[in-house]
């Protein structure tokens, strides 16, 4: 009899509901099992009497990737929505307990353990001391009107957010607290002067690759301004909309830190290994 459940339960699995193996294996249903134990059992993300911790986690998933308001989460979970900020909020402070964790470097990044270095042997004649790359991002935001110093060059309230990578895509460091009006390169140089950030600074003769709006210096270098060289910021800057309010840093810094989980614990594509 349980034979026979289980190839029902596969049969309807594999032709009926359709999902896919992918989802199933690398980045779905075996990962949000696995952050939801990791928030539980280390962070403190209890199941409530009127929500299980599985729900939970998928409105906060659900809501920042695919950028869903309040009302469209209501009908999908059929909660109201004060139940759904309430339970969204609850989430995210926790997943922020996740940051400190996940988002920081290897604590001998300097040496090129781990992702600090490049992983196609190509490559590494040329970047041999790389540690990774930093840049800034925008951010588009939904802010009150008086924000005036969010409005960036777009014409639209954004937030300007400077990160660091690893070779792997993993954030090392983020700092998401600026507005949109402010130059990448005065935001770069903020970063290197505050000692309560804990920025990972590069030692003796490795370095980082840096934006062009930066300073050519010792430790980060600069694309090359030659002439006939191919150089547009924007076909490599990532922008991805998302609300923010007052939770801003919070939400950001969350997307950060599951896309981490994800990254370190997905299997590998050796596609990206050749490219």
């Amino acid at each position: 009899m349980k034979n026979t459940f289980v190839n029902i339960w596969e049969y309807y699995e594999k032709y009926i509901h359709k999902v896919p193996y992918r989802t199933l294996t690398c980045s779905g249903h075996k990962l949000i099992h696995e952050i939801m134990a990791d928030l539980q059992h280390n962070y403190g993300l209890n199941p409530t009497r009127g929500m299980r911790i599985y729900e939970e986690v998928e409105i906060l998933l659900i809501t920042c990737a695919h950028g869903v308001g309040n009302r469209l989460i209501q009908e999908m979970f059929n909660h109201s929505g004060e139940t759904v900020h309430r339970h969204f909020h609850r989430v995210l402070s926790v997943i922020n307990k996740l940051v400190e964790d996940i988002i920081k470097p290897h604590p001998h990044y300097n040496d090129g353990v781990g992702y600090h270095m490049p992983q196609n042997k190509k490559y590494l004649p040329f970047f041999k001391n790389c540690i990774g790359t930093i840049d800034d991002t925008h951010i588009q935001a939904h802010l009150p009107r008086v924000e005036k110093p969010y409005i960036g060059h777009k014409g639209y309230p954004i937030q300007n957010v400077l990160a660091i990578v690893d070779f792997n895509i993993c954030f090392t460091f983020v700092w998401a607290e600026w507005e949109g009006a402010a130059h990448d390169n005065r935001i770069f140089g903020e970063a290197l002067c505050n000692q309560n950030l804990n920025f990972p600074y590069p030692l003796g003769h490795k370095y980082y690759l840096v934006d062009a709006d930066y300073r050519n210096k010792i430790g980060y270098l600069t694309p090359y301004k030659g002439e006939n060289i191919r150089y547009h910021l924007e076909d490599f800057r990532h922008c991805k909309d998302k609300t923010i309010a007052s939770t801003s840093r919070k939400i950001e810094l969350a997307i950060m830190a599951i896309h981490n989980y994800i990254r370190q614990r997905s299997a590998v594509d050796n596609g990206f290994k050749i490219a």
